[in-house]
């Protein structure tokens, strides 16, 4: 609508479009059929003629459905005012858009191109080399990360907010290790001493024991030593009894001295001793004694 095709100025070939100027609008359009899910290139070259600034010029991508109603928009940019180079020059806006994929009702693409009406000295709009092209191949990788830019200055603090309640109590963490056991500390003062107890019963008597055997000694060959070390002088011993009963006799009794009190040069065979000390302790050491080894053989009573 209100556009036509020349010849006097082309981006490539032979020939444009061109949008009458004035306030006049104008439009070119094109429908082509699509699939669900698939993306598009616009391609277009724009320029005028003069050096007026451009009007505004829309371009637009409509998604339709087999009923030729309106199921989504692919693109929608505006070429601003005063933005496209005069063509006297040789010289054109290159534009390059992708669509957003076509919805699943989709069965056509109306590809839309206009302008709307505008001052009355507004030029002459060109437009040449529209290509609508699917999307295809593999999203190549994603370039590098640029730099950083620098950190803008810090804004101003906003006003404090108000205080939320208090949120509630969280559970009791569990119990630390138990610390390391401190030195021990210095010993107290001794206690008084408690009263004495009351004393125990005296517990009952133990049975007496059996009676021991009797044993008779004869003073001929015993292997003993009898220590007699002192005896009394008023003893006046010439004749001993024949036979001494000996009760309690200790391993060995040693002669070490007799007195010459005594006058013993012979004696008796046998001696019947009824008691005899365990020793004979040398208290006061006479002059003369003799060591007399008597062998005493026991015999039975």
């Amino acid at each position: 609508m209100n556009a036509s095709v020349v010849s006097a100025f082309a981006h490539t070939g032979a020939f444009s479009a061109q949008f009458a100027g004035g306030i006049t609008s104008a439009s070119l359009s094109q429908t082509v059929p699509v699939s669900p899910q698939q993306s598009f290139q616009l391609f277009i070259s724009l320029g005028k003629i003069g050096t007026i600034a451009n009007p505004a010029i829309n371009l637009r991508v409509l998604y339709l459905d087999a009923s030729n109603a309106v199921v989504g928009t692919g693109l929608n940019i505006n070429v601003t005012i005063g933005n496209m180079p005069n063509t006297i020059f040789d010289t054109w806006t290159e534009v390059y858009q992708t669509t957003t994929a076509a919805p699943a009702a989709a069965v056509q693409a109306q590809v839309l191109i206009s302008k709307t009406a505008g001052s009355s000295n507004a030029p002459v709009v060109l437009i040449d080399d529209v290509a609508f092209v699917e999307v295809t191949g593999i999203t190549g990788a994603t370039g590098p990360t640029g730099a950083t830019g620098a950190t803008g200055s810090t804004g101003a603090t906003g006003a404090t907010g108000p205080t939320g309640s208090t949120g509630a109590t969280g559970p009791t963490g569990a119990t630390g290790a138990t610390g390391p056991t401190g030195v021990t500390g210095a010993t107290g003062p001794t206690g008084a001493t408690g009263a004495t107890g009351p004393t125990g019963v005296t517990g009952a008597t133990g049975p007496t024991g059996a009676t021991g055997a009797r044993v008779q000694l004869g003073l001929r060959e015993l292997p003993v030593q009898l220590g007699l070390r002192e005896l009394p002088d008023q003893l006046g011993l010439r004749e001993l009894p024949a036979q001494l009963e000996l009760r309690e006799l200790p391993a060995q009794l040693e002669l070490r001295e007799i007195p010459d009190q005594l006058g013993l040069r012979e004696l008796p065979a046998q001696l019947g001793l009824r008691e005899i000390p365990a020793q004979l302790v040398r208290r006061e050491p006479r002059a003369h004694s003799r060591r007399l080894l008597f062998r005493m053989q026991l015999i039975k009573w």
